[in-house]
């Protein structure tokens, strides 16, 4: 299999190229991203809102048997609203990807039910067990060198090797991460499972991929901090969103919960982006056969 470069600018750049292609399609979306995780927000807060207090009552009160009752029906509805966000996600990255990657979708309700989500979550799903066995790998290892110099050079060398696995470890799970980034999307666009594909494929190209994502992230954060000025000012704001303060009119949270989704959209549409054309590139290279295959057929039709 190739394993080909990334053009980094293009890559930043996809998701102005998907626009510019298909505004109305990606306008649609826009939407309709921010509407259903805004209506799933303010109903988890709202529909929490009793536990919530229930549970900082307990906890107030120092008892630990209060603290456990409480917390079960608190974890049930998060249970409930988390599975109902990955199911509704499911249909919206797959509208997104087979937008970004075939310039397909309707404007007015551009979700479906077929291979293409089918095959969405089983990488996901994939994706899902794969990172915490490296989790739990990559944790295991460096949790046993730093024991090991521990035990060989006393507590300052323990120290030091403690926070360089650290600083190894979440690098290791970043890597994994990039290195997997293209396989939900190619999982769309050719409707079968390509873990072992995208893996492969992005072995040249993981640096200027990390690259790529570190910006994302980092215009991200501060569109993240811009919205959380924001919302400083306004009603409920910040604390009624994460449940510091109880709700008392659900209403309130709309325009925080807007403010929030909104500011997130561009960061995660130059993601799905520099993912799709890691994927593209991908495909691109290995639909042409190589150059010594390529002079063998035309050698053998001469």
């Amino acid at each position: 299999m190739i394993a080909p470069k990334l053009d980094s600018g293009a890559a930043l750049g996809f998701f102005w190229e998907v626009f510019r292609a298909r505004p109305l399609v990606f306008i649609s979306l826009s939407v309709w991203w921010v509407a259903v995780f805004l209506v799933l927000g303010v109903t988890q807060v709202v529909m929490t809102s009793e536990e919530v207090a229930l549970l900082a009552a307990a906890e107030a009160s120092g008892d630990d048997a209060a603290v456990f009752q409480a917390m079960g029906p608190y974890l049930l509805k998060i249970l409930l609203f988390s599975s109902a966000s990955m199911v509704i996600s499911v249909f919206l990255e797959t509208a997104w990807l087979r937008l970004f990657m075939q310039g397909r979708g309707n404007p007015v309700f551009p979700f479906r039910l077929g291979a293409e989500e089918g095959y969405y979550l089983l990488t996901m799903l994939v994706l899902a067990v794969a990172y915490i066995f490296a989790y739990v790998i990559g944790g295991g290892l460096i949790f046993a060198i730093v024991f090991g110099l521990g035990a060989i050079g006393g507590e300052a060398l323990s120290v030091a090797a403690l926070v360089l696995g650290a600083i190894a470890f979440v690098f290791f799970l970043l890597a994994f991460l990039v290195r997997v980034s293209p396989a939900l999307a190619m999982a769309v666009n050719q409707r079968k499972f390509v873990f072992a594909r995208a893996w492969n494929g992005t072995r040249k190209m993981f640096w200027p991929l990390f690259g790529c994502y570190l910006l994302a992230v980092i215009i991200g954060l501060v569109l993240y901090m811009v919205a959380a000025i924001v919302m400083l000012f306004l009603p409920g704001g910040m604390a009624a969103m994460t449940m510091a303060e109880p709700v008392e009119n659900w209403r309130m949270l709309i325009v925080p919960f807007l403010v929030l989704y909104s500011s997130i959209l561009i960061p995660l549409s130059m993601m799905r982006g520099i993912a799709c054309k890691a994927a593209l590139t991908i495909e691109e290279a290995n639909a042409t056969p190589p150059p010594a295959m390529t002079a063998t057929v035309n050698g053998g039709d001469a």
